[in-house]
């Protein structure tokens, strides 16, 4: 979550048939507003998948059910892997510490960061009036 900062659903639902490795980017639709969406992959969250590939990469899915292989994981499957790993936050979390962290820290423009987050980015208004 953190490397890729989607939202939990998106992750839970990502496929093998989406990630270019050879690009080394994941390429979706976004639920919330059907647009396309591309998720450059970080060298860690890269080797991840190529780890989890040997476990579940015959199958549809990256995170799969464990009873029904041909669903995605649940949200609460997410939520108590998270809370095993340490962490005491809900996974949207990590994409609000992603924009603030790339803001406040990392000095990356506003725009980028709401891109990669798949929100709409509105154009800043004119200076001067359009005649």
């Amino acid at each position: 979550m953190p490397h890729l900062a989607v939202r939990p659903g998106e992750l839970r639902a990502m496929e093998w048939g989406d990630i270019n490795f050879g690009a080394k980017e994941w390429r979706y639709n976004i639920n919330k507003t059907q647009t396309g969406h591309i998720v450059p992959l970080s060298s860690y969250a890269f080797e991840r998948l190529r780890f989890i590939q040997t476990y579940t990469g015959n199958e549809r899915y990256v995170f799969h059910g464990i009873k029904d292989k041909s669903r995605p994981i649940s949200d609460m499957a997410l939520t108590v892997s998270i809370r095993r790993l340490g962490f005491d936050i809900v996974p949207h979390s990590f994409r609000a510490s992603f924009r603030t962290l790339g803001d406040e820290v990392l000095n990356f423009r506003a725009d980028c960061l709401e891109l990669q987050l798949g929100h709409k980015v509105l154009r800043e208004p004119r200076k001067t009036p359009i005649k």
